[in-house]
């Protein structure tokens, strides 16, 4: 089983944590604008957060609203996570799927992590960003959560599209 420990980052080329080869290049996957579902939980209930999302080659980073959100106090309570991913296109039968488990953290907010995640959904050109996140990068208030994935799965559950 491939794992990744806290100074090490997860082989997303090498085995999966049921022993298999990627079913597709999982690296190129994260570079997509998908949305991740960021599975979290505390002992009275389990929340599924859908977040955009930025890959740093190790960690993905997710924004939370602002430092008075609870997201980042449940995380810091309960640092255990998931996250699941999926590329599914009905027409063509394509249904990709990858699926972490780690650890999710409050981390400070910086600008460029904020450029890097809100350009790869909203594009480079920051003039032409919807003005709710045109000011995010400079923000005082937010926050990110930070997920470090210690195993993953990645399967081609495509089908065949009938007539």
């Amino acid at each position: 089983m491939t794992a990744a420990t806290d100074t090490t980052a997860l082989d997303l080329a090498g085995l999966t944590h049921d022993g298999r080869k990627p079913a597709f290049d999982v690296v190129e996957f994260l570079k997509r604008p998908l949305v991740a579902h960021l599975a979290t939980w505390k002992p009275e209930t389990a929340c599924d957060s859908p977040l955009w999302f930025h890959h740093d080659g190790r960690d993905l980073w997710f924004i939370s609203a602002n430092r008075g959100d609870t997201f980042p106090d449940k995380v810091r309570q309960a640092p255990n996570a998931a996250v699941g991913l999926v590329d599914f296109d009905k027409p063509s039968g394509r249904f990709l799927h990858l699926g972490f488990r780690g650890i999710a953290r409050p981390h400070p907010w910086d600008a460029d992590t904020a450029i890097a995640l809100l350009s790869k959904y909203l594009g480079s050109n920051r003039a032409g960003w919807d003005p709710r996140f045109a000011d995010a990068p400079e923000s005082r208030t937010n926050v990110f959560v930070r997920f470090t994935p210690r195993s993953f799965v990645a399967r081609d559950q495509s089908f065949l599209v009938g007539g």
